[in-house]
């Protein structure tokens, strides 16, 4: 049940004039006073606040307790009063902006410290269009580079098109690395665990494609195609290994078909076998389709779980 505290500790001025406005918020007909926590004065109307905040519309709704001089109120009961709030200035000036339709421009919200510190006072508030206006801008750049942050973001507000997009993105992410530990921190158990099982599951469909048949250095024991010889393909498997180990590390495969990592090597030495029967010396691998395969097998990996 909400009370009228907020209201209720309206502060008496002895002349509303004399106070120091915000630029944007300072026509007098506003019959409302909002004070930021670092003492700056927002004048907003009512049956904006009522409008556009479930919160303001329901604390406005209660009986107010009436001004009197011998109170310390206000002489006036239409004079204003001073509501104080939470917000910074720039915090406030933001919100208001958006409620009251002066707009601001999304480059305002440089960082998701600045978004998350607006979608805490929609929240607190319950102004959906502040919140859905927050939302529109997630898809900038400055956001879309840190996917585990927005990825954490959407997940608290349950923006499921969001969510799906950042954990794509994070595929591209080491997150056994620390910088990324604050953030896995924050997430809760359902969303770690999203998190986690798509990179599982990816890992697991790779082991599955490189052990198929599509390769055939999985046969035991591998023979030569012309002479039926053994072949030692030790390499391979070992390769095996560290492939899988390094989808598990960056699970979007980049670094795994990166040229760096298909010319390592490690991965030079699966090619070299060929087959020692006398007078055959057939190379044990094509080097091309091998390569195209393991391409095929990533790009086919999951992107997210049911």
């Amino acid at each position: 049940m909400r009370t009228a505290a907020p209201m209720a500790t309206k502060e008496a001025l002895q002349d509303s004039a004399q106070l120091s406005y915000h630029e944007r918020f300072a026509l007098p007909d506003a019959d409302i006073i909002l004070r930021s926590k670092d003492d700056v004065y927002f004048r907003v109307p009512s049956i904006t606040l009522h409008m556009t905040c479930a919160f303001f519309r329901d604390a406005l709704s209660l009986p107010q307790p009436a001004s009197s001089a011998s109170s310390g109120g206000v002489t006036n009961n239409n004079s204003p009063g001073v509501i104080p709030i939470d917000e910074s200035a720039l915090v406030a000036e933001q919100f208001l902006s958006i409620i009251c339709g002066l707009g601001i421009s999304p480059a305002l919200l440089a960082t998701f410290d600045d978004a998350s510190a607006l979608l805490h006072a929609a929240e607190k508030y319950e102004a959906p269009g502040v919140t859905a206006f927050v939302r529109a801008c997630m898809g900038a750049p400055r956001f879309l580079a840190e996917p585990l942050r927005l990825f954490a973001v959407a997940c608290r507000y349950s923006w499921e098109e969001e969510a799906a997009a950042a954990l794509r993105l994070t595929l591209d992410i080491d997150i056994g690395k620390s910088p990324s530990f604050p953030v896995l921190a924050t997430l809760p158990g359902p969303d770690l665990l999203r998190l986690l099982r798509v990179r599982w599951a990816r890992r697991d469909a790779l082991k599955a494609a490189l052990d198929g048949p599509a390769f055939t250095a999985n046969q035991d024991p591998y023979r030569c195609s012309t002479c039926q010889g053994m072949v030692d393909v030790v390499s391979w498997r070992e390769w095996k290994w560290i492939m899988l180990d390094e989808i598990a590390r960056v699970p979007s495969g980049e670094t795994l078909l990166a040229e760096s990592f298909l010319t390592s090597a490690k991965a030079n030495a699966v090619f070299r076998p060929h087959c020692k029967a006398p007078g055959c010396e057939n190379t044990a691998f094509n080097r091309e389709l091998t390569i195209v395969r393991i391409r095929e097998a990533v790009r086919a990996l999951p992107k997210d779980i049911e």
